[in-house]
């Protein structure tokens, strides 16, 4: 009997010591619970934090693709732009080429014109002087003539006077001839001179224009490579921000995984402890049933046998009370 009454208690004690264990785990099970809430909700912070990378990422990404666009667009203009300046020397040395063989021709005009000029004053000279050489050859003749007639002859001097003369004649109108053949001529490279002159202004203005389109060009040349250089810093200076972040983000996020892995995997051994010792529990319930019920059963059958004994303890006490009255 003592000795099913000490197993009881011992059983008892180990069962109170396992739910004390049991509540232990129960702490140990809410205070994971806690851990896992404020991990949900930093998990939450650090998903909203993703979030705003992610929108931030997409940001840059957008402004990196849109700077690409305009450097791609400022590289195609500044192409265009050397090709049309390039256009430009090469015409540029093409009027210079023209107003250098136009200045030649001016010159050589110029000198002809000259030259014609002078021929014109001195055929002009020599027709004044034909005319004043006929005139008194005129003169002359009328003299001759009535020296002739008073004479009654004509002399040999008077025939080559006359040969003379004719042949002055048709000199001075061979050279008026000429001399209406040089001033048109004249006039011609005096038309041809102030044409090439004209032209020749026309082609300084073109020149003048092209220089400062160049100018301008090459002002506008710089400007798109500074603002092309200032660009790709941009871009340099997004990218390495954007891995910075990255970088960051992804290691953040490596490290809240691991402490999440961890805690989920010490919340589950709590769990798995927690529910073996729940069964333990239940296994030590169901032996301290049994054991009661054994111990019922024995206390029984102790006081069956107790009763039996002081049944017969009293038929025997009545058997000798009644041998020691006979």
């Amino acid at each position: 009997m003592r000795t099913v009454n000490t197993m009881l208690e011992e059983e008892k004690k180990h069962m109170l010591k396992k739910q004390e264990e049991i509540m232990e785990a129960h702490k140990s099970l809410e205070k994971l619970q806690e851990v896992i809430t404020l991990h949900s909700v930093e998990l939450s912070e650090v998903q909203i934090a993703l979030n705003e990378a992610k929108l931030s990422e997409e940001k840059v990404k957008s402004e990196l693709h849109r700077i690409q666009e305009e450097n791609i667009r400022l590289k195609k203009s500044k192409e265009q732009l050397l090709q049309e300046a390039e256009g430009w020397s090469e015409r540029h040395a093409e009027l210079s080429e023209q107003i250098k063989l136009y200045q030649k021709s001016q010159k050589d005009t110029e000198e002809a014109l000259a030259y014609k000029e002078n021929e014109t004053e001195v055929l002009t000279n020599c027709i004044m002087q034909l005319k004043q050489l006929d005139a008194d050859s005129e003169s002359e003749d009328k003299k001759q003539e009535g020296n002739d007639l008073a004479n009654g002859e004509i002399s040999d001097s008077r025939n080559e006077k006359m040969k003379a003369q004719i042949k002055q004649m048709m000199d001075v109108s061979r050279v008026k001839t000429t001399l209406s053949i040089i001033e048109e001529e004249r006039d011609n490279l005096r038309s041809k001179l102030n044409d090439e002159v004209a032209a020749r202004h026309e082609l300084e203005e073109q020149i003048k224009k092209l220089e400062h389109d160049s100018c301008s060009t090459q002002t506008v040349k710089s400007q798109l490579e500074n603002e092309c250089k200032m660009l790709q810093q941009k871009v340099e200076i997004l990218n390495e921000l954007y891995q910075q972040k990255e970088m960051a983000l992804q290691k953040k996020l490596t490290q809240e995984e691991y402490e999440r892995q961890e805690k989920e995997h010490k919340l589950s051994a709590a769990d798995e402890k927690a529910v073996l010792a729940i069964e333990e529990v239940k296994i030590y319930k169901q032996r301290i049933q049994e054991m009661d019920e054994e111990l019922q059963k024995t206390e029984r059958s102790y006081k069956n046998q107790i009763d039996a004994h002081e049944k017969k303890f009293h038929e025997n006490w009545l058997i000798a009370r009644s041998a020691e009255r006979a």
